[in-house]
């Protein structure tokens, strides 16, 4: 066997290779120490920069709050400056924002932030809803000529990107003012009535999440109600080019690592610290939802107001309503659609849009039609309402062997007081055995 003699020369080289390789990894792990410590920093002066570049943004204007962005115009719109921060341009005039997302190597943290009109009233001037734009971003303005700018757009962030603790996932966070009740948009094909303060995520061929910090918020698909009050979290599917491909899940407390770190202080309302709602309130609403009852107005739960407000129109989701996919719908072609997104998104079906931009049309139930529900919509006929005694009334009488009513061991927590009913069914049952007392001894 042959042994290798390394002569001093050799020996001397190796050593400087070794040391040379150590010098190496302290080098790697002090830069990656360095860029942990440098993402607070980075993080906190984007915030300041949005709170003193952005003062002056005013209704339907966005401003640029921090680096990097970057803008398209409309076809017909003038050519306007978006390149600093500081810069303010009118939201009619855009037609894509994308920011970008935290780079500590490049000091780079995209913010924007909007201040829009939506759906307020215009004798309101001073009332605006924000967005605040953060990390990986792109919007698209697909609003019709008969709303207001950017009521519907298409949405596409990232996900799980936060480089530090007091880094946020990339995200929008939109904010209704006070004195308005609630506001609408279009995302994604998916309209949304918010009264409240919730932040957006949006993942092609991903999910579509909804959080709820503060007040409620509530989609609308196929004529059904979808709440989402403070305190949870609501997801529903999107296909590859943004489009809504299945009804949302139900409800789930807030997830703690998202909300813990959102930049909530350039928010012109200051709210409560977001948190996951209760287990027992979280019982409470999943059965009130599995029944089809309003999530509000009861012990534990939040008040019937804002985006929650009594409405004729408005029928609940029942658990049926939830979590169908796009195998178990099918599209509808008698409802008016909007425009489809144009974000830069691979086509990886090669199918277009098998959910028509997010309008699903549930398949037929059994015993009903589009006439079954209130507040139906043309197109609704495929839908196949479940019968009315569902839906007529928001706090029906429940029976004694229900068995939502039995697992709160509660009537008035789940559909307020019952004893009115009762009494009426057991006044009924005495006539009833009165009169048939008296037919005997006739």
């Amino acid at each position: 066997m042959s042994v290798l003699v390394l002569s001093e020369r050799d020996n001397a080289m190796l050593s400087r290779w070794r040391s040379g390789f150590i010098i190496l990894g302290i080098l790697i792990i002090a830069v990656r120490a360095l860029a942990q410590s440098d993402c607070p920093v980075l993080v906190q002066d984007a915030l300041d920069s949005v709170l003193t570049s952005c003062n002056g943004v005013g209704r339907n204007q966005v401003c640029y709050g921090n680096l990097s962005l970057h803008a398209t115009q409309q076809p017909d719109a003038p050519t306007f400056k978006f390149d600093a921060v500081g810069d303010i341009v009118d939201v009619t005039h855009l037609q894509t924002l994308k920011l970008d997302a935290l780079d500590e190597t490049r000091g780079v943290w995209g913010l924007a932030m909007m201040q829009l009109q939506a759906n307020i009233p215009d004798t309101l001037p001073g009332q605006n809803v924000t967005f605040l734009m953060f990390g990986d971003v792109e919007i698209e303005n697909t609003a019709a000529a008969d709303q207001n700018p950017m009521q519907a757009f298409y949405l596409r962030s990232g996900v799980g990107d936060a480089d530090c603790q007091q880094a946020p996932e990339s995200g929008i966070l939109i904010q209704t003012p006070h004195g308005v009740k609630s506001v609408s948009f279009n995302i994604n094909g998916v309209d949304i009535e918010v009264g409240s303060t919730i932040m957006l995520q949006a993942q092609p061929a991903g999910d579509f999440t909804i959080r709820t910090l503060e007040g409620a918020a509530v989609v609308t698909m196929n004529g059904r109600a979808y709440p989402v009050i403070a305190g949870t979290e609501m997801s529903l599917p999107l296909d590859d080019q943004l489009h809504a491909s299945g009804l949302p899940s139900m409800p789930v407390p807030l997830s703690e690592t998202v909300i813990e770190s959102l930049p909530l202080a350039p928010l012109p309302r200051a709210i409560p610290p977001a948190a996951p709602l209760s287990d027992a309130a979280m019982m409470k609403l999943t059965l009130r939802l599995d029944a089809g009852l309003e999530p509000c107005g009861v012990p534990g739960l939040p008040a019937c107001e804002h985006a929650l407000e009594p409405d004729d129109e408005r029928v609940w989701a029942t658990e049926a309503n939830y979590c169908q996919t796009v195998a178990d719908v099918a599209a509808t072609s008698d409802i008016a659609m909007l425009p489809t997104a144009t974000l830069n998104l691979p086509d990886t079906n090669g199918v277009g849009n098998p959910t028509a931009n997010g309008v699903i049309t549930l398949p037929p139930v059994s015993g009903g039609n589009k006439s079954d529900a209130p507040g139906s919509q043309p197109g609704d006929s495929a839908i196949g309402n479940p019968p009315i005694s569902n839906y007529a009334n928001p706090e029906p009488g429940l029976s004694e062997d229900n068995p939502v009513e039995k697992g709160l061991g509660n009537k008035e927590d789940l559909s307020g007081s019952q004893d009115s009913e009762k009494d009426k069914k057991d006044k009924e049952k005495r006539d009833k055995e009165d009169k048939e007392k008296k037919d005997k001894k006739g």
